[in-house]
């Protein structure tokens, strides 16, 4: 499986955001949660030096060929249920304006798949993702919620 849909989970459905860190000529690609800025710890000079390696960037200007993935290692939402239930704690703990839930998860065990339902409380919006692999299938219904178009999960798919 490509790290494309790990990548998109990270991004889309867990608030993380990319950076492209330059060091010596390299390119890297660090995550934070939400805005925090990887510089954030550094103070006084060492603060405006580190800021100035950093660019915001989005999981779709991630080079592949050129560019050091750091985070992936640890984004396996794709291919490892302890990561994929990460993902399931991140959705029920979403709220509405209002305070209350906004998201209930659903399992059912088929035969030869499982199926993930992702409901919205309040507006009752469906999305459902079946596949053999249970965090295939949770990835696939955590992004349509958050309103991934398909065609886009598709493509981080191949």
């Amino acid at each position: 499986m490509s790290n494309a849909l790990d990548r998109l989970v990270g991004e889309r459905v867990m608030g993380l955001t990319p950076w492209r860190e330059d060091r010596a000529g390299t390119s890297y690609v660090v995550w934070t949660a939400g805005d925090v800025k990887p510089w954030s710890k550094f103070r006084g000079e060492s603060h405006e030096r580190e800021s100035k390696r950093y660019t915001k960037i989005t999981a779709n200007d991630i080079d592949t060929r050129n560019d050091i993935d750091c985070g992936t290692e640890r984004m396996r939402y794709s291919t490892s249920i302890s990561a994929a239930w990460d993902v399931v704690e991140h959705l029920r703990k979403q709220r509405h304006n209002e305070g209350g839930r906004k998201y209930l998860v659903s399992m059912i065990d088929h035969t030869d798949s499982v199926e993930i339902v992702v409901e919205d409380f309040r507006e009752g919006d469906r999305w459902y993702a079946v596949n053999e692999s249970a965090p295939m299938a949770i990835c696939l219904a955590a992004l349509r919620a958050v309103g991934v178009p398909e065609a886009t999960i598709q493509e981080a798919c191949k």
